[in-house]
């Protein structure tokens, strides 16, 4: 459960989904629930690994949002469960090659299933570490981006972590990357940042956010997300011209985007 101010709700809520990797304008679905003592209206917002509710409650400053984790019953899950196609997960690590690996791990990520990721891309870095044999994933280079398996399988990994809220695990993973290839693509920092700011750094996170922009320039979340960083009061650079900029910029491209209007409207009367 959290509390949001309702002179900021919409931005505030929009900001939390984001961070959550959920749009609140593409995901919303508004529902009435009928109660004893009439109608009720609830907001309730489905995302990818949990859904919100935001019911009426009567305080004139605040809205409260309850947060649900998606559920499904376990003979559901089993029902529709489709495993990779050509990876088998139960298959003995140690038979499986490198590219199993990596694909039965990206399987399980791609279906929201982190702890078992974790495993697999866990297994690929003890392989590569006890394996000299291996050494060829340091350089081998993926689908043309100046990004390799080993630090892919980092950034990977760091994001499972960040899905399953462990932030400082996630935190080492993508820096680890970014140690092994300090040129990697846009991405990497991009993630990098926005689990700082999961963290509650809204400062260093700035640095991250720019370096994407050097990297490349229409990566336009990056311009949203250093916005929203710098007009947090928590940032030691607190630079409103910037945010400004940077939020005409990705209005340029987004412009029917009504958080990032609100916003850009909220901080143009500083």
């Amino acid at each position: 459960m959290k509390c949001f101010s309702k002179e900021k709700f919409d931005l505030e809520l929009t900001n939390f989904l984001k961070l959550n990797g959920n749009s609140k304008d593409s995901d919303a679905e508004i529902t009435v629930e009928q109660i004893s003592q009439g109608l009720l209206m609830i907001s309730n917002y489905k995302c990818n690994n949990f859904r919100i509710e935001v019911p009426q409650n009567g305080n004139a400053d605040y809205e409260t949002i309850v947060i649900f984790e998606n559920e499904k019953e376990e003979d559901e899950k089993e029902d529709n469960k489709e495993e990779p196609k050509t990876v088998n997960p139960e298959h003995n690590k140690k038979q499986d090659s490198i590219s199993k690996l990596f694909e039965t791990a990206n399987y399980f990520q791609d279906n929201n299933e982190h702890k078992r990721a974790i495993e697999y891309y866990q297994h690929i870095l003890n392989r590569s570490k006890n394996d000299e044999s291996l050494s060829i994933i340091d350089n081998k280079v993926i689908e043309g981006l100046n990004v390799t398996v080993l630090d892919a399988v980092y950034l990977y990994l760091g994001l499972s972590h960040r899905a399953c809220k462990e932030f400082n695990k996630a935190l080492e993973a993508i820096e680890k990357a970014i140690e092994i290839n300090p040129n990697t693509y846009a991405q990497v920092f991009y993630e990098l940042g926005i689990t700082k700011m999961m963290m509650g750094d809204f400062t260093t996170c700035v640095d991250d956010f720019t370096k994407v922009l050097k990297i490349d320039k229409n990566y336009f979340n990056a311009y949203y997300m250093r916005a929203a960083a710098l007009i947090n009061v928590d940032c030691e650079f607190h630079d409103i011209d910037l945010a400004k900029n940077d939020l005409k910029i990705y209005l340029k491209k987004y412009p029917k985007d009504e958080a990032a209007n609100r916003l850009f409207q909220e901080i143009s009367s500083f």
